[in-house]
């Protein structure tokens, strides 16, 4: 059975992830950050959140789970957030640095025909559990701080 990208699974998600994110960093301002912490002293699996760059219109956030798991070390991503459209889209992830709506199968990087999907579907879910079950430190410094 031949794939095809399901556009409105896609943006649904991608409006999910947006509305995660700014709930985590509020306007999304240059270098706002937040640092979620997940588990317990025994087990943390925290996930770091930095906006890297910001344009008149988007945002590019830098998602780094910060951990010893060898299920996480080394997977981070970029996702552009689209303000005037209030989505947000994986646009980068580890090793792939452009990510296409869908690939032909097999291919050489064995990558799944719907990759993009599941991305988006696995950062929505991740968020959510973050938002759910994480504690964020707070922030004690003034804005004035030079």
């Amino acid at each position: 059975m031949k794939y095809s990208v399901d556009l409105a699974a896609l943006q649904r998600d991608g409006e999910l992830i947006y509305l995660l994110l700014s709930r985590f960093l509020g306007k999304m301002s240059l270098h706002a950050s937040r640092t979620l912490v997940m588990g317990d002293e025994d087990y943390q699996n925290d996930v770091h959140l930095e906006v890297v760059e910001v344009t008149p219109y988007t945002a590019v956030i830098q998602l780094t789970p910060k951990s010893d798991s060898t299920f996480t070390r080394g997977f981070a991503m970029q996702i552009r957030a689209y303000h005037d459209a209030s989505i947000a889209d994986i646009v980068r992830c580890d090793h792939l640095h452009q990510l296409l709506p869908k690939y032909p199968y097999p291919n050489d990087r064995m990558l799944h025909p719907d990759e993009k999907a599941q991305l988006h579907r696995f950062v929505r879910e991740w968020l959510a559990h973050c938002d759910k079950f994480g504690k964020s430190p707070m922030n004690w410094e003034w804005p004035w701080k030079e």
